[in-house]
């Protein structure tokens, strides 16, 4: 039996559920993965904090390794443009330095929205397995090892 869009489904597209979607889970998963980072690396250490050691490149919460990873390209893009602004500002928080990142999480699962509502509707079920499976993948993959190790046995 064929679904036939109703009147709420064609008013939804994807290129307006994928970036609300996908932009509230970066900035909810990467909001905590910084303020996460932030509470460890504000631990005195050595007559600072461990931000004056190199600590500060390997601490990477997993809430926030997960919205990283989720949108690299977003978060890649956002990179580049922040270096200007470091360089204007270097001791602006690291928070803040990655807000641009947002709007480029927007942008691009715009646009992959606008790709998915040229080949699917809304009430198509492979594009939402799709994404669902990219998203348990990546959730998985950044989980805490203790979590996996018993969910997912490596030996």
């Amino acid at each position: 039996m064929i679904e036939m869009p109703t009147q709420m489904t064609r008013g939804l597209r994807f290129q307006i559920v994928l970036p609300i979607a996908e932009s509230v889970t970066a900035a909810v998963f990467g909001g905590i993965g910084l303020w996460q980072r932030s509470v460890i690396l504000s631990r005195p250490f050595l007559g600072g904090t461990f931000w004056n050691s190199t600590a500060r490149f390997h601490v990477w919460p997993w809430p926030y390794k997960f919205a990283a990873v989720s949108n690299l390209p977003a978060l890649v893009s956002a990179s580049i443009l922040a270096i200007p602004i470091h360089a204007m500002k270097p001791v602006l928080p690291e928070a803040l330095q990655l807000a641009p990142s947002l709007s480029l999480v927007w942008i691009l699962w715009y646009w992959v929205g606008v790709r998915s509502d040229r080949r699917w509707l809304i009430v198509d079920k492979v594009p939402w397995i799709a994404l669902l499976v990219f998203n348990l993948v990546s959730l998985v993959e950044h989980l805490p090892r203790s979590v996996t190790r018993v969910t997912f046995p490596m030996d």
